[in-house]
Order: C-alpha cells, then sequence, then structure tokens
C-alpha cells in the first residue's frame, strides 16, 4: 500500500489515526492536524 494522508481533527480522528496505525505501517501515515478545532475565538 502505499502511503496515507489523513485530514484530522477532534478527538474522533485521535481514534482513527489509532487504529489505522494498528493495520498499517505506521511510517506510510502523514497526518494533516486541526488541533484549534474545538476552540473559539472572537466568536468565530
Amino acid at each position: 500500500m502505499g502511503p496515507i494522508v489523513v485530514l484530522a481533527g477532534g478527538v474522533g480522528a485521535a481514534r482513527f489515526l489509532a487504529g489505522l496505525v494498528r493495520v498499517v505501517d505506521p511510517a506510510t501515515v502523514t497526518a494533516i492536524v486541526n488541533v484549534g478545532d474545538d476552540l473559539r475565538l472572537h466568536g468565530l
């Protein structure tokens, strides 16, 4: 299998990635992470 790219944000993504690296080589996984998805800043 080739490289895997995951768009990730929130608790669900963390759970998904934990499961994903159990079935594929972790070296093939790249996560693009939004760490501020639960943050409300200036009403946005």
